[in-house]
């Protein structure tokens, strides 16, 4: 009978342990991050890039709510157009993860975790890349905290072109990250960066633009009240 009762236990732990949705529970802390890439328009007004997104932690679980463009086509010519909210959950270290309509809440699919994520700004997004044509570092400074900023001349020769680097130890448990290599090179996380361009008809940098043209941000989100049901909707479709 003891034989028996631990095989069932065995068996039943195993199962917990291979499902997709592990053995999240309620009380389990939340922790949410935006994933924000921002851009002026006319006016000096900050839009959202249209690819804006959140990733939350919980356990083992992650989770993403997304944006996606669409447009559809009738007889090969536009016929509408707009915006798709869902939301991507899976197990750390599983390929595969579950896709939800954010818009009704329905299940969409099973989905491979690297195709739900392949259309986003940040799967290609790399700020070491920005760093590799010609630039200078022209000034850094910090505090005790461990937060610092490096400010780099992209074109050394050109007015008003420049990034500023923001690095903080606040976020180095985060497994999110704008660019994995400066989070290793400068030992701490790269949280925002900001690309700015000089303005049309700027002739020194007193006339250049004091407003990014880019703005890449990593941001830790208060709230995270809202995502709690989508950790324990997938819980529960997970277990099916």
């Amino acid at each position: 009978m003891k034989t028996v009762v631990l095989s069932f236990l065995l068996s039943f732990l195993l199962c917990a342990m291979s499902s997709p949705g592990g053995s999240w529970r309620r009380d389990k802390e939340i922790r949410c991050y935006s994933i924000r890439m921002e851009h002026p328009s006319a006016g000096n007004q900050v839009l959202m890039y249209p690819d804006h997104n959140m990733v939350c932690y919980s356990g083992d679980l992650i989770l993403y709510l997304l944006l996606s463009h669409y447009d559809s086509l009738v007889n090969h010519k536009p016929h509408s157009s707009g915006i798709w909210h869902f939301y991507l959950v899976y197990r750390k270290g599983h390929p595969t993860g579950l896709l939800y309509d954010l818009d009704n809440g329905t299940f969409r699919s099973h989905v491979a975790v690297d195709t739900a994520l392949r259309t986003s700004w940040f799967s290609k997004f790399d700020a070491y890349n920005l760093l590799q044509n010609k630039h200078a570092l022209v000034s850094g400074s910090g505090n005790e905290k461990g937060n610092f900023t490096e400010t780099y001349k992209l074109y050394p020769d050109s007015i008003g072109v420049h990034m500023i680097f923001h690095f903080t130890n606040r976020y180095r448990d985060v497994p999110f990250t704008l660019s994995r290599e400066l989070d290793s090179i400068k030992q701490a996380k790269l949280y925002s960066v900001e690309l700015f361009l000089p303005l049309p008809g700027a002739v020194d940098s007193a006339t250049a633009s004091r407003i990014p043209a880019i703005t890449y941000e990593l941001a830790e989100v208060d709230s995270v009240d809202k995502v709690r049901p989508y950790f324990e909707r997938f819980a529960r479709d997970a277990a099916k």
